[in-house]
């Protein structure tokens, strides 16, 4: 048997595991055909199409269960820990708090008159007030910035596996695919026309990394 029979042999299997049929399944061997890779278009395919999110119960007792996702940084739930803005903002003035009473703290006349070699062991004491005003006033403020980033509006991880499969086919078959990239999505469940993906590839074409 022929390396392209093989081929397209493979991509029939791998169109049948990702429930295609009819013209989806088709239009997916039809890119097969002109030389893409069947399994990397079948992994980013599913991860666009599937983004259920499990909990997971640790063995150890004292941990708490936690959720994961295939696109955590869709989920500002997932993105954040379980954190809101507010609670990150509030935890900010919290540890504002923190480095004044610190400060204060470590000027106190017992701290001053207590043996410098004594003191050796706990040097780091001086330096925490300042870096913890740095994670309040700098930190933050950054992770905020990067916050407004994720979610199910914003959707990172999915614009950069869409991104990923509109590349890869534009790549391997020297033009763009976007009917039977259509194709197989409306049998996934996205039901996109070739002029809402054009709409898409145009905003966020530029989206080749998963930094956010």
């Amino acid at each position: 048997m022929s390396d392209e029979f093989l081929h397209l042999q493979k991509a029939e299997e791998i169109a049948d595991k990702l429930g295609l049929a009819n013209q989806g399944k088709n239009s997916f061997i039809e890119l097969c055909k002109q030389g893409c890779d069947s399994s990397f278009l079948a992994e980013h395919f599913y991860f666009i199409t599937h983004n259920s999110t499990t909990t997971v119960t640790p063995k150890n007792k004292k941990r708490k269960a936690y959720k994961v996702s295939l696109r955590s940084l869709d989920s500002v739930e997932l993105a954040l820990g379980g954190f809101n803005k507010r609670q990150i903002k509030a935890l900010q003035k919290k540890i504002k708090e923190l480095a004044e009473d610190i400060n204060k703290l470590n000027s106190i006349q017992l701290i001053r008159c207590i043996d410098v070699e004594e003191l050796t062991p706990y040097a780091v004491t001086p330096d925490l007030p300042p870096l913890l005003s740095y994670y309040a006033d700098k930190f933050i403020p950054f992770l905020l910035e990067k916050a407004k980033r994720v979610g199910d509006r914003q959707r990172p991880l999915f614009n950069l596996f869409m991104n990923s499969i509109c590349s890869h086919v534009k790549e391997q078959t020297k033009r763009q695919q976007f009917k039977l990239i259509c194709d197989v999505l409306n049998e996934l469940g996205i039901n996109w026309d070739v002029d809402a993906l054009k709409q898409w590839y145009s905003r966020h074409k530029s989206e080749s990394s998963e930094t956010i």
